[in-house]
């Protein structure tokens, strides 16, 4: 039997109050040229990267890295915090043209991530996420 190597990865359960007093769940839809789940309706998340245990995060959990910088990649949105008012909220107020290059610059350079909302005096609210539960996959 061959072994695999622990391959790490973070997703994240988004959820938000409805006004039907339920909450709704945030679900994305897979590429179907996906080679892992493809079509598949999952919670947004992905693979850990070696950028994501950065000194930039002062110590975070590369896990919480992860999922908010993957989340980021595949929706868009991204909890902040503003710098200013120390107060938490969602991504907004941007074009989606440049919300589709932010985007882009994190996709390709996973290194950028930490520096990319400096200029926003705007910085990714990481005590926001909380575990949930560890998964592993044996085949």
């Amino acid at each position: 039997m061959q072994v695999r190597p622990v391959v790490e990865a973070a997703t994240a359960i988004l959820l938000r109050p409805s006004v039907a007093g339920a909450h709704q769940v945030l679900l994305v839809q897979r590429s179907s040229t996906s080679s892992v789940f493809p079509s598949h309706f999952v919670f947004p998340g992905g693979l850990v990267e070696p950028e994501d245990q950065s000194p930039a995060w002062n110590g975070e959990s590369r896990y919480k890295v992860a999922v908010l910088r993957e989340t980021f990649e595949e929706t868009g949105i991204i909890l902040l915090r503003n710098d200013s008012q120390s107060e938490s909220s969602l991504l907004s107020g941007f074009h989606s043209r440049d919300l589709s290059e932010m985007r882009k610059v994190v996709r390709n350079a996973p290194s950028e991530f930490p520096a990319l909302f400096a200029d926003l005096c705007l910085s990714p609210d990481l005590s926001g996420l909380h575990p949930w539960s560890r998964w592993y996959e044996f085949l």
